[in-house]
C-alpha cells in the first residue's frame, strides 16, 4: 500500500523538520515548502494527499495559499491543516471560511497533530 503523501508549508525550517522526522516515523511520505508560493506550487506538482500549514509567512501567507488551493479544480479537494500560532477565534473562522478542514494552534502535541493527521486521512492511528 503506498504511503500518503503529505506537504509540510511553513517557514521555520526547524519546525518543518521536526513534523517531517515525526510524520515519516508514522509512514507518511514528506514534501516541504519553506513558503506559501512554493506550497502552492509543490501542492501542483506533487499532488499530496494533505497539507500541514502555516498561516504566518512571508509573502504568500497561509490564507492566500489556502485561498488559492481550494478555488483551484486540480488541489480542491486536498485537505488543509492550518498549524499557527494565532489563538484568536476571528483567524481560525477565517482559516474555516477560505477551506481549511482542520486548525490546531502552536506549539503542537506531536501525539494529538498525527491523531489529527490520521483523522483526517481516514487512516488507523
Amino acid at each position: 500500500m503506498p504511503k500518503a503523501k503529505i506537504l509540510v508549508v511553513d517557514d521555520e525550517a526547524a519546525l518543518r523538520e521536526l513534523l517531517t522526522v515525526n510524520l515519516e516515523m508514522d509512514g507518511f511520505e514528506v514534501v516541504k515548502a519553506c513558503d506559501g508560493t512554493d506550497g502552492v506550487q509543490q501542492s501542483l506538482s506533487q499532488k499530496p494527499h494533505m497539507l500541514i500549514l502555516d498561516l504566518n509567512m512571508p509573502g504568500m501567507d497561509g490564507f492566500e495559499v489556502c485561498r488559492r488551493l481550494k478555488s483551484d479544480p486540480q488541489t480542491r479537494s486536498i485537505p488543509i491543516l492550518v498549524l499557527s500560532a494565532y489563538s484568536q477565534p476571528e483567524i481560525k473562522k477565517r482559516a474555516f471560511d477560505l477551506g481549511a478542514t482542520a486548525y490546531m494552534e502552536k506549539p503542537a502535541n506531536l501525539v494529538e497533530l498525527s491523531n489529527e493527521v490520521h483523522r483526517i486521512l481516514n487512516i488507523p492511528a
